[in-house]
């Protein structure tokens, strides 16, 4: 009995692609079950996390950033003492920090009883101190007369200076010796002794620079004025700027209504030392605004024995509210003040340190007054005090944390959905992907099959009329009895024809196969183009006989030497000729040309030909439609069904000529119409020279 077998390869391919999109379809079937599950999960995961996020956020706060922000580390009486004692420089004076920030912060020291320590309070002026001449005895105070005289009269300072010196061997009081020495420089300094004027300068400063002048200043400011100017004739930078220091210091700690305009001609009078007083005039602004300040808490009635030890808030009618936050210590306390924006300011920028989520806001409560809300404070998550954590937080500072957009919270459940909905369509495309590149190289495969089909029918067919017509001719040439040269040399000729088909054609299938496996090699070498034409020519001209087609050359410009493979040159000559030909009318012409480039185009002094040579074949046969010219050179294509083929052939002629031509860095054009011709163009380059 006979039995019918299946194509196993039929049978083995459709579990093939079934198991494919079980793999592809199974990972994005889990996916989607275990977002299902996840989801579920999301709203309460996202709930827990709030809250977790808003207790760390509101705990940090209180305990870290804030206090850090709101630093209020001040130096004890003690250290303020000694540097009213001993100034030095302007940035060692306690309230520097808020005299070097642009922060509207201010601060200053009071003591149990509410006094102001610091800054020091403004003094009038002075008390004037006369000299009373009772604490003189009869000959120094009669000597103190006759100097004042002669400093009133004018007379010779030589006999002046002379007179201060025997009074200052006298050993007269300390308030007398002062104003003695002091004037006694200031008539050497005009006689033009320098140096013995600054030594009575300095010996005022080293004696008595403690001792009250007749105006109630100390003596040492008016010597440090002199000298100070004398160093500026002198320009000692060095000693200008101790002298502007000093000067400086005394103005800003011994507060008078003179000081501001001391500093301002200090600065003017000492421009190489500008930075110098400008610190001290930084510090002299921050002194003036802590006093204001101050009186500001007088005049609220605040200060006193029963001082508010907690932050509380008082109102000013031009600057707004303040924050008062006291720091306490044992006899004195110092109290610090910052505006409404400038706290408001310091809140957010500690706020500013933590990535607050969008869903959550935060507000801050100082003494009852609530500040740096980012948000509508609905459904408090958190809750943190300076009270519950003694010794981290600020006492009076409150954070709450507060739930403000719970869209947004849940904006993130919302992502993920779309995450996994993105992951799930993408495991989709990723299924049509697969199914699509399969079925494609099934088609793909199906196409090279039906090429590989046409080929062996075209093949065959192209084989089988040329040996059947050398058989018949062989066969009649050995049946024949008596022979007959004329028909023999027909014969012959015909068979030789023949025989040239078959080779061609054979070297064609050669060509394409060494081409489509990159084992095509060219000798390139200088060739006579216009011979290779006209050699082709000669070549087609027998086989156009046969067919009663004329071949005939045009050749324009002069003959330029190009590097080529000449064998693959005239072969596409030879694939082109034949085609036109093949496609060409009885008694039509078809024309093989060859155009040189100008000798314009070439650069004078210079072999390289920067232009083209033009290889052409023309025919007059029925054309090529538009839509087929960019299909003729591919392998295998032919116009027509396979049935209705009328010409020979197998689609690999115009094939080899594409291969040959981009091989010599050239490019294949065609130009055609239908019932008009066609004319194939072979663009190569003159000064083309590629390894072979």
């Amino acid at each position: 009995m006979r039995r019918r077998l299946r194509d196993p390869f039929h049978v083995r391919r459709q579990p093939g692609f079934f198991w494919q999109g079980v793999c592809i379809i199974l990972p994005a079937a889990l996916l989607v079950a275990l977002g299902l599950w996840s989801l579920r999960q999301d709203r309460l995961l996202a709930e827990h996390e709030a809250t977790e996020q808003a207790r760390k956020l509101a705990t940090d706060l209180i305990q870290v950033a804030l206090p850090r922000t709101f630093s209020l580390a001040l130096p004890a009486p003690e250290l303020v003492r000694r540097f009213q004692a001993n100034p030095g420089r302007a940035e060692a004076d306690p309230l520097w920090p808020y005299a070097a920030s642009p922060s509207n912060r201010v601060a200053f020291l009071v003591n149990d009883q509410g006094e102001l320590l610091y800054p020091p309070p403004e003094q009038s002026w002075p008390d004037p101190q006369p000299l009373d001449n009772e604490d003189l005895d009869d000959t120094a105070a009669n000597g103190w007369e006759a100097i004042q005289s002669s400093l009133r009269l004018g007379d010779n300072p030589a006999q002046v200076i002379d007179a201060l010196d025997r009074f200052i061997q006298q050993n007269p009081p300390d308030s007398y010796a002062a104003a003695a020495t002091f004037q006694l420089g200031l008539l050497r300094e005009r006689s033009g002794n320098l140096a013995e004027a600054q030594k009575s300068f300095d010996a005022v400063l080293d004696r008595y620079g403690s001792v009250a002048s007749e105006a109630g200043l100390p003596w040492r400011v008016f010597a440090e004025w002199r000298l100070l100017l004398m160093a500026a004739q002198s320009h000692n930078e060095r000693r200008r700027a101790e002298l502007a220091q000093s000067l400086a210091a005394y103005a800003v700690l011994n507060p008078l209504p003179t000081s501001a305009g001391v500093l301002a001609k200090l600065s003017n009078l000492t421009p190489a030392n500008t930075q110098v007083v400008a610190g001290w005039r930084q510090v002299w602004a921050t002194h003036e605004r802590a006093r204001w300040f101050y009186d500001l808490n007088v005049q609220t009635g605040i200060m006193g024995p029963v001082f508010n030890t907690l932050p509380h808030w008082i109102s000013d009618d031009a600057d707004g509210h303040w924050c008062i936050m006291p720091v306490s210590g044992v006899g004195y306390r110092w109290i610090t003040g910052m505006s409404e924006p400038e706290v408001d300011k310091l809140v957010h920028d500690a706020m500013a340190a933590f990535s607050l989520p969008p869903y959550l806001g935060l507000t801050m409560d100082i003494a009852g007054h609530r500040i740096g809300t980012t948000g509508s404070v609905t459904n408090p998550l958190a809750v943190a005090s300076g009270e519950d954590a003694p010794g981290k937080g600020i006492p009076g500072f409150k954070a709450t944390v507060f739930l403000s957009h719970p869209d947004a919270l849940y904006a993130r459940q919302r992502t993920r959905t779309r995450w996994f909905g993105s992951m799930i369509a993408a495991a989709a495309i990723s299924v049509l992907v697969g199914f699509w590149a399969a079925w494609r190289a099934f088609h793909r495969e199906q196409q090279l099959s039906e090429m590989k089909s046409n080929f062996v029918s075209s093949v065959s067919h192209e084989l089988r009329a040329p040996i059947a017509s050398v058989r018949l001719l062989a066969e009649e040439l050995e049946d024949r009895r008596a022979p007959e040269p004329v028909k023999d040399r027909e014969y012959h000729h015909f068979i030789v024809q023949e025989c040239r088909r078959l080779s061609a054609l054979i070297e064609n299938v050669l060509d394409f196969s060494r081409h489509e496996q990159g084992r095509k090699q060219y000798e390139f070498e200088p060739t006579d183009l216009t011979a290779l034409v006209q050699d082709t020519a000669r070549l087609m001209r027998n086989y156009g006989a046969d067919r009663q087609i004329q071949v005939a050359t045009e050749i324009r410009g002069e003959v330029i030497p190009v590097e080529a493979d000449g064998r693959a040159l005239q072969q596409v000559l030879v694939n082109l000729a034949d085609n036109a030909i093949k496609h060409s009318p009885q008694g039509a012409t078809i024309t093989l040309g060859l155009e040189y480039p100008p000798p314009s185009a070439v650069p004078a002094g210079t072999r390289s030909r920067p232009d083209q040579v033009l290889l052409w074949v023309e025919d007059h046969g029925e054309g090529i439609p538009a839509e087929e010219q960019g299909k003729i050179f591919e392998r295998f294509y032919r116009r027509g069904s396979e049935l209705r083929r009328e010409t020979p052939g197998v689609g690999l002629g115009l094939a080899i000529v594409k291969y040959v031509t981009e091989a010599h860095g050239g490019r294949i054009s065609i130009r055609s119409a239908v019932g008009q011709g066609s004319r194939f163009t072979v663009e190569l380059p003159c000064n083309h020279s590629p390894e072979s």
